[in-house]
């Protein structure tokens, strides 16, 4: 056990544990995305429900961006000690060996299915997994500017971005709301594609689904009810 742990060696239902954690993280992230720009998206409609109190929306909307750009930073983390992307992606480059025709049949051999399933390219794409560790690293400018805004804004408060200029740090490191929803569907594009070749299920993007990511429409209407009642508009 040991030394298959010091080489990266897995199991494959240590690597379908991999895959399920990541899938789930990028799930949980993709929710508080979602609930993020929904609720920016209902200010003009509910503008005396919010302007009633800003107070509390504020740092609601701000604790959500944070704990977006947090979930993403430990997706994208490099450390060899967390349960990261690139983590995975390492995995990957180390277990080929669970990768073919071969291993799939006898990881599914009860399958009824197994003759069609098998049928499947089942082999790694090394090319491919090359690209994609690199499209998962700083070499990307959004993966950069993630972990700067994480060192700097985020986990610390860096001195100089705080006191000399942060309309210039914002500048120089931005870090859209389009950025971020690239980095969560780069996320479940890379995990889910391993998935389907491992045989693995896929996971779909929280608007593919019937999550209720905008059941904050009900506190909004009990909101504008209260406003109406109360104060006429």
């Amino acid at each position: 056990m040991k030394n298959r742990k010091r080489n990266g060696k897995v199991t494959p239902a240590e690597l379908l544990k991999q895959i399920n954690m990541l899938q789930k993280e990028l799930f949980a992230a993709d929710v508080q995305y979602d609930l993020q720009v929904g609720l920016r998206k209902a200010v003009s409609d509910y503008e005396k429900a919010f302007r009633l109190s800003p107070l509390f929306w504020n740092y609601t909307l701000d604790a959500h961006f944070g704990m977006v750009v947090l979930r993403l930073c430990r997706i994208y983390d490099a450390d060899e000690n967390t349960m990261s992307l690139p983590r995975f992606l390492k995995t990957l480059e180390l277990n080929g060996d669970l990768f073919n025709e071969s291993a799939f049949r006898e990881r599914n051999h009860d399958s009824p299915n197994l003759e069609r399933l098998a049928a499947y390219p089942r082999s790694l794409d090394l090319k491919q997994l090359a690209e994609d560790k690199k499209h998962c690293s700083p070499t990307n400018s959004n993966v950069k500017h993630l972990f700067i805004w994480r060192n700097n804004i985020l986990a610390h408060l860096n001195y100089k971005a705080a006191i000399d200029n942060p309309v210039q740090f914002n500048k120089r490191y931005p870090l859209y709301f389009r950025d971020i929803n690239i980095l969560i569907n780069d996320g479940f594009l890379i995990v889910n594609k391993y998935a389907e070749t491992f045989g693995a299920a896929v996971f779909p993007r929280s608007n593919s689904t019937n999550y209720p990511v905008n059941d904050y429409q009900i506190i909004l209407d009990l909101c504008r009810t209260h406003v109406q009642a109360n104060w006429g508009g």
